[in-house]
């Protein structure tokens, strides 16, 4: 990611356009590769449109049957949530959301909130506020709430999610029905402190972003270290500091390896979403090993 004048990002984008990408410039900031998305690159044709329809209805009721028993409800109808799911991509209310869930996470994050029907749903990272509004289109009974230390960058507060500008941790809950609650965890922080406070606040249903293995924590910068997959895996009983380079950075970790330990004992259940993005090729880029988690 680097700083670019905006002739150049034009430029840039004249070569990539072929591969079905985009270059985005935020702002001042860097610049990020989109892959295409739904609202602008979809089939015509309506006998083809169906298709990836129908592929993505049976990825996605494969991986819930079989991964995720009983999440969803006996008749959930896939066929008929993944239609829903492409309308609300294709109806432009949600747009540049580069730097954020792109549509792999998306797709999952509308699903897994559809087939729970949470009564609450928890956001730690809000960012823009691509996926409150999308919780609120899943479960438009559900309260929701998100937290970030940044909210300067929040797009629009006028939905029905509420907002705090502070670590999610600092909140009372109060009574957790933990069979009806799901939290999203894309902070960037501590895997391994997340789950222990969602436990102790009567959480249940977790999906993690940023969740990569240990020997492909070089694609993330500073995921939070360690993830649940390194605590899932036990890699974390065989390491006490990590290194990896992140472009022109030296990153370093050092395990806190008690709360490590005493983190992995609380996970019951660690499944990472199967990829949507390369094979759709709606944000091929934004692949992020997002997993669910069911603590104990």
């Amino acid at each position: 990611m680097f700083v670019v004048k905006k002739i150049v990002v034009k430029a840039l984008n004249a070569l990539v356009r072929p591969f079905g990408a985009k270059i985005v410039k935020l702002g001042s900031g860097p610049v990020f590769i989109a892959g295409p998305g739904p609202s602008d690159c979809y089939m015509a044709n309506e006998e083809l449109s169906k298709m990836l329809l129908d592929e993505l209805s049976d990825v996605s009721r494969a991986f819930f049957l079989q991964r995720l028993p009983g999440l969803a409800p006996t008749g959930f109808d896939f066929r008929a949530e993944v239609e829903k799911f492409m309308s609300i991509c294709r109806d432009g209310q949600q747009q540049n959301n580069v730097g954020g869930s792109g549509f792999h996470n998306s797709f999952w994050i509308f699903l897994t909130a559809r087939a729970l029907d949470p009564e609450l749903i928890v956001e730690s990272g809000v960012f823009k506020g691509h996926t409150s509004k999308l919780f609120e289109r899943a479960c438009p009974n559900a309260t929701i709430h998100g937290f970030d230390i940044n909210l300067g960058k929040l797009e629009d507060k006028t939905g029905r999610a509420q907002f705090h500008e502070y670590d999610w941790s600092c909140f009372d809950f109060g009574k957790v029905n933990s069979n009806k609650a799901l939290v999203f965890f894309d902070c960037h922080v501590n895997h391994a402190r997340r789950l222990l406070e969602a436990q102790a606040r009567g959480f249940k249903h977790l999906i993690f972003d940023d969740n990569p293995p240990l020997h492909k924590l070089y694609a993330y910068g500073r995921p939070g270290f360690p993830t649940a997959n390194m605590l899932h895996n036990g890699w974390s009983a065989d390491l006490s500091e990590v290194r990896w380079r992140w472009h022109d950075k030296q990153i370093d970790y050092t395990l806190n390896r008690a709360e490590a330990e005493a983190a992995a004992k609380v996970i019951a259940q660690h499944e990472v979403y199967p990829d949507v993005a390369g094979p759709t090729r709606y944000g091929a880029f934004s692949y992020s090993f997002l997993t669910y988690v069911r603590i104990k």
